[in-house]
């Protein structure tokens, strides 16, 4: 829960919560845009199926959920992340340095978040690709 929120104060450093956090200097904006957008229009796609799905389906909620949700996989369970979204996964690594990210991990992983967030909210559709599109930081 701590990482979950933790990414919404991320997030909400470019203004309100929406799944546009500000970028490091040197990440291209574009491709961090497109490898989430991808990945958000499809676990929607696989949820409103009623497909199983490795990542929590709490994440279609919006693209502030989405972001906040794949931080906590990032953290606990990447393994499970790189295989459901990897290019989401490279662009994590690329953000915080794969080599270090794997240092701290040292080998542990957590177990999935799972679906300890209550359903019942209605998806707000967004567009992340056009929201991260102009947003960086130094």
């Amino acid at each position: 829960m701590v990482i979950h929120e933790f990414a919404h104060k991320l997030d909400m450093r470019s203004g309100d919560a929406n799944g546009r956090p500000p970028l490091h200097s040197g990440m291209n904006p574009q491709d961090w845009a497109h490898d989430f957008q991808t990945a958000y229009d499809d676990l929607c796609l696989r949820v409103d199926r009623g497909e199983e799905t490795a990542i929590d389906p709490y994440a279609t909620e919006s693209p502030a959920e989405f972001f906040a949700v794949l931080t906590e996989y990032f953290f606990e369970a990447s393994d499970l992340l790189q295989q459901a979204y990897p290019a989401v996964y490279g662009s994590w690594c690329g953000s915080i340095g794969r080599n270090r990210w794997r240092a701290c991990r040292a080998g542990s992983c957590g177990s999935p978040p799972g679906s300890r967030f209550g359903r019942g909210h209605s998806r707000q559709k967004g567009n992340l690709a056009a929201a991260l599109s102009h947003t960086t930081v130094s």
